[in-house]
């Protein structure tokens, strides 16, 4: 049970059971720890996964904890949704969690990214910053135009409003996502879009153009 390491090791509200194995490495003044296991039902962060698999762990243990590792989730309840699949490469120094890649996988919808949470356990609040890439939706892949910004308090993220760009155009985006109640909900404006390139294949006949 991962919430029976604390103190001696914590990662503000992260909670599973599982079959972990590994090894205690480095000296008797800076201990380090290597781990990798499977874990039923995590959850952290406002987020729950039906299964995760910590495919490494390691770093010096002893708080504050400065550990990198890389992981794999399964039905990640987040942000409203379930998402299939998730990946991501990490390293935590509380109170930052860096990823240096984050891939997920929904249905139809890609997301590659990287960037950076902050959190406040004490407040229930984080600040998370991503710095780059990409949301494949269908056959369009959109590209933010600067770093995008999410705000989290409690069970609510808000996303703040940024640009992003595909070859069907440009609009600016901002959602507010709501765990508690599983709902979403996602505002456009400033648009210039094609809107047969934004249909795709799926376009009706009787469409033609226009932006």
């Amino acid at each position: 049970d991962w919430t029976q390491l604390r103190p001696i090791l914590s990662i503000p509200g992260l909670a599973g059971a599982g079959h972990v194995s590994g090894r205690l490495l480095g000296t008797a003044a800076r201990p380090e720890l290597k781990l990798a296991g499977t874990f039923a039902h995590a959850s952290g962060c406002e987020m729950q996964a039906d299964s995760l698999s910590l495919r490494e762990l390691s770093g010096p243990f002893m708080p504050p904890a400065r550990l990198t590792g890389s992981l794999t989730a399964e039905r990640l309840h987040a942000l409203g949704r379930i998402i299939d699949h998730v990946e991501m490469d990490y390293a935590w120094a509380e109170p930052r969690l860096t990823f240096s890649r984050l891939d997920a996988v929904d249905a139809d919808t890609l997301v590659h990214t990287r960037g950076t949470a902050d959190f406040a356990p004490t407040r229930g609040a984080s600040h998370t910053v991503l710095e780059g890439g990409t949301l494949t939706m269908g056959g369009l892949t959109w590209t933010p135009e600067a770093p995008l910004t999410i705000e989290g308090l409690g069970t609510r993220y808000e996303v703040l409003p940024v640009g992003v760009t595909s070859p069907a155009g440009r609009t600016v985006v901002q959602a507010v996502f709501q765990n508690d109640r599983g709902t979403m909900d996602s505002r456009f404006s400033a648009m210039d879009l094609d809107l047969i390139t934004l249909a795709g294949s799926r376009k009706a006949p009787e469409l033609t153009g226009g932006h």
